[in-house]
């Protein structure tokens, strides 16, 4: 399967896909099942992200 396939046929687009992932994560921590996400780990997520969807 090819992400950037899949992509296409969803019209997902990084903003929705990263406001998405924001909000699991809200909802998560809402739950006390995490903590708060640091601002480093975050710039590590959009690193990542980036780096795959590229």
């Amino acid at each position: 399967m090819n992400l950037q396939t899949t992509r296409g046929y969803v019209a997902a687009f990084n903003e929705d896909l990263v406001r998405h992932y924001q909000a699991y994560l809200d909802r998560r921590r809402q739950a006390d099942e995490y903590r708060p996400v640091t601002e480093s780990e975050w710039l590590g997520f959009e690193e990542h992200f980036d780096a795959k969807s590229s």
